[in-house]
């Protein structure tokens, strides 16, 4: 019973450090990931100014501003002239949500960078990331090391450790005599009682010899 016990804590002890490294080392590639990232979105960001200015210096040959320009399009009953516009238009509103998301980011401290990245990012950028790990040197990746480490703890007691507790904590090995049935205090019982009737002899009273047989003691 003691090597099943012993088996049981070394799986334990081995699952909550593999769940531990596993969010230390996720956290760690966060300043890594955002960076590549960042460099991803400052490719569209450029691709995204280059359409604009496109687009603005065709409005300035019609003496129009931008929004004017992409406006006529959007309101013309051409549907090649209203397919241009609404592409236009979805170019200018990706780029602003960059812009945004790029001045959040940078703005960001090193405990909030991870929220405000996750609040802001775009998963169509993201599929175009060729992400490569990296060996975490910064400060803020052994921050993030350690915010790791505590989160993998915190995961593996309360929704791996105490679930378990809770299903298989109940299952007690019966050992000793306090956890015995009425049944096997019984049989115990019977079994220490015909033990002494066997082992032992009983009890005789004793007496006196009379001064006629004293003699036959000697």
């Amino acid at each position: 019973m003691k090597i099943i016990q012993f088996i049981k804590k070394i799986i334990g002890s081995i699952s909550e450090r593999f769940v531990v490294f596993s969010f230390a080392f996720a956290l760690s590639q966060m300043p890594t990931f955002m960076n590549q990232y960042s460099d991803a979105m400052v490719g569209s960001i450029f691709k995204s100014k280059k359409i604009v200015y496109e687009i603005t210096l065709k409005a300035k040959r019609t003496d129009k501003s931008l929004s004017q320009f992409i406006q006529k399009h959007l309101d013309s009953g051409d549907l090649d002239f209203k397919s241009s516009g609404e592409q236009w238009k979805k170019v200018i509103d990706d780029l602003n949500n960059e812009l945004l998301a790029q001045k959040k980011i940078l703005e960001a401290s090193v405990w909030t960078r991870p929220f405000v990245f996750i609040r802001y990012m775009n998963p169509a950028l993201v599929k175009n990331i060729k992400y490569k790990p990296a060996l975490p040197f910064s400060l803020e990746s052994l921050v993030y090391i350690f915010i790791g480490i505590l989160l993998g703890m915190l995961f593996f007691r309360i929704l791996i450790q105490f679930p378990l507790k809770k299903v298989f904590g109940s299952k007690k090995i019966i050992t000793g005599s306090s956890s015995q049935s009425p049944v096997s205090k019984k049989s115990n019982n019977n079994k220490k009682n015909l033990g002494n009737s066997k082992g032992s002899m009983p009890n005789i009273p004793t007496f006196e010899l009379s001064e006629e047989f004293k003699h036959l003691k000697k």
